[in-house]
């Protein structure tokens, strides 16, 4: 009896938790400047990449047309260029 009370007062506090962290974040969100918010996803793509325990990861930098209908090769490959083999 006494388990299964704690389960749901656990189970009411993780849903209490992710409602708070889901109110914060949209209340950061709405705080974003175009600048800051571009910051925040090169930081998060950051926090990913660390993740994967890669041993070196190069960002290259394609020159192509400021024409999307161009579809040069520029705009149609990533910026990361991963180690292979590794």
């Amino acid at each position: 009896m006494k388990k299964l009370e704690n389960e749901q007062k656990l189970e009411q506090e993780k849903k209490d938790f992710e409602l708070e962290s889901l109110k914060l974040e949209i209340q950061m969100a709405q705080q974003h400047t175009p600048v800051t918010l571009k910051k925040y996803i090169i930081d998060s793509n950051e926090r990913i990449y660390r993740q994967l325990k890669m041993g070196e990861t190069r960002v290259n930098q394609f020159v192509s047309s400021d024409d999307p209908s161009s579809l040069s090769l520029g705009t149609l490959l990533p910026g990361f260029s991963l180690p292979i083999g590794q």
